[in-house]
């Protein structure tokens, strides 16, 4: 069975001390006045399947009510809140590799 912490631990050396670069994303504020930055978010969100790229806009950028995006999609909160997480690492990655990272968009 995989280790589903691998990517996590990785961060870490032989003393569990923190071993990982951390990605220089600048200054948030002026990212969301640059066109470049939401075209890179845009094309992420699209390599997402659909339905999470959905509630992830609803909750964290429109700021839905979870109540009535649990009801309005039929899943359970606890569901809602493991498609967020998944939702939030998988656009941390597409955007490290073409926002913070300066490469081509390719999700």
């Amino acid at each position: 069975m995989e280790n589903p912490y691998g990517e996590f631990e990785a961060g870490f050396d032989e003393a569990n001390h923190w071993a990982a670069a951390l990605i220089e994303w600048g200054d948030p504020a002026s990212a969301f006045e640059n066109k470049v930055f939401w075209q890179v978010l845009e094309a992420c969100l699209s390599a997402m399947p659909r339905r999470l790229a959905q509630l992830f806009m609803l909750r964290e950028v429109v700021g839905a009510d979870t109540e009535k995006l649990c009801q309005e999609m039929a899943i359970t909160p606890t569901n809602l809140w493991t498609m967020l997480y998944r939702g939030r690492m998988s656009l941390r990655r597409c955007l490290e590799r073409n926002w913070a990272g300066g490469e081509e968009v390719q999700c």
